[in-house]
């Protein structure tokens, strides 16, 4: 059985699933083929797994923010190459020969850019500067920092109002998210906050709604997620005519008859114009049984499993 679901990434019709410091890989339909599994402390192994990705031609490469390393694996089996990183990773980014490895607001050495690029798994250069004051508080774990589309990489962080673009060398604004009055204003920041509790102590008792959790772009929509009232909230933005639609709750309705999703943001994730979320089989059986329509109930009973320790269901939203 899974564990706690860190990471869904879909590639040539797989979809691989990171939990329990391993990666599960599946089908399309959710046969389970193999597993990546290397923990431990040899040459070759990790001791834990923060963030992976799929490359283009189907090697794996997966962080370990505890090895200060990044292994780059042939499938399930051998460990062909890993990158020495000499700073505090969170996440990253594999495009083409470059990797943009995520650093937050933690600044190693001489190192004081949110975002570090690798070449050819070499030290190439350094974005977005750390903001000083934050750096001594404002440290947040984080698997969805980077998107794509058309060709054009994106990135944005959960206490930021900024989507940037990367264009030139450059991660230039490209976005600002505007929340109204509910924006974090930029002076709640500078306060001293001795440490990310007492950050989040005194947020939850303003009226403020939390930078972006997940952004995309498709060609006529700006996607965007974020935290308002400690609920998640989804907007989408229509890039002709500037029309905005916010909602809580997605409503299935192709497969699992108008069953209501509430995104949990720990159980979301964003790859390009995919939205994925996973759903605890005990909450669709639930809503099965609640149901009159028989013809309903055994088209979504061939869906779930009767196991009540059964792993979740996986629904994918392809986003337009």
């Amino acid at each position: 059985m899974l564990g706690e679901i860190k990471k869904i990434y879909c590639f040539n019709n797989k979809i691989y699933i990171c939990s329990n410091n391993a990666i599960y890989i599946f089908n399309s339909q959710g046969k389970f083929l193999s597993v990546l599994d290397k923990k431990g402390i040899g040459p070759n192994e990790y001791i834990h797994i923060d963030d992976f990705q799929v490359l283009d031609n189907g090697n794996i490469l997966i962080l370990s923010r505890s090895d200060k390393k990044i292994f780059e694996y042939d499938g399930v089996s051998n460990c062909i190459n890993s990158i020495e990183l000499d700073f505090w990773a969170l996440n990253f980014y594999a495009d083409g020969n470059n990797i943009y490895v995520y650093l937050g607001n933690e600044i190693s050495g001489e190192k004081n850019y949110k975002i570090v690029k690798y070449n050819n798994g070499s030290y190439s250069n350094g974005y977005i500067e750390i903001d000083k004051n934050k750096a001594k508080y404002l440290h947040i774990f984080s698997t969805n920092n980077f998107t794509k589309h058309s060709g054009t990489l994106y990135f944005y962080e959960s206490f930021s109002d900024y989507v940037y673009q990367f264009e030139n060398e450059i991660f230039k604004n490209k976005l600002i998210i505007n929340f109204g009055s509910k924006n974090i204003p930029v002076d709640f920041y500078s306060q001293n906050f001795s440490n990310i509790m007492e950050f989040f102590k005194v947020l939850k008792n303003k009226d403020y709604a939390y930078g972006i959790q997940l952004f995309t772009e498709t060609e006529n929509n700006y996607f965007i997620s974020y935290l308002y009232k400690q609920k998640t909230h989804f907007s989408i933005n229509n890039k002709i005519t500037n029309s905005t639609n916010d909602f809580v709750k997605i409503i299935e309705n192709t497969q699992l008859y108008d069953f209501p999703i509430e995104c949990d943001i720990d159980k979301s994730f964003i790859q390009n114009n995919l939205l994925m979320t996973t759903i605890d089989n005990q909450l669709i059986t639930d809503y099965m049984d609640s149901l009159k329509n028989k013809d309903a109930k055994e088209v979504i009973s061939k869906k779930i499993s009767k196991d009540a320790e059964a792993n979740p269901i996986l629904v994918i939203f392809s986003l337009k």
